[in-house]
């Protein structure tokens, strides 16, 4: 069965509308991987950005980054926000994670996806 950027957008929303810091920490987590998905496919019209010391993620978020169209910066700059949203959601348990964090990280999710069809065309 194949899964979609909406799918973990959709999984995203039914956690966020859960009672616990990990329904919070799951919410911006599948954020994250909705709108890094969106990304992959964005960024396979660029050039790769060579940096053998960083990760899959961190690579494709610099390669959007340093973009020259501004709107493709700003995406890539959204999804650095994600991305640390996510990390702490998944890896900084002795820090408290909040509802809002992962409405945040959701939000901003939503923006790059809306984004994606306009710089698409």
């Amino acid at each position: 069965m194949s899964v979609t950027y909406q799918q973990f957008l959709d999984s995203a929303k039914l956690f966020l509308s859960g009672l616990s810091e990990m329904d919070y920490r799951n919410a911006a987590s599948r954020g994250y991987y909705a709108a890094y998905h969106i990304c992959l496919k964005l960024g396979k019209k660029y050039p790769d950005f060579i940096d053998d010391r960083a990760g899959l993620h961190e690579k494709l978020i610099r390669k959007l980054e340093s973009a020259k169209d501004r709107n493709i910066r700003s995406i890539g700059y959204i999804l650095r926000m994600c991305r640390s949203s996510r990390k702490k959601a998944d890896y900084l348990l002795d820090d408290i994670f909040s509802k809002k964090e992962a409405e945040l990280t959701i939000n901003q999710a939503e923006k790059i996806i809306h984004r994606y069809p306009q710089i698409e065309e």
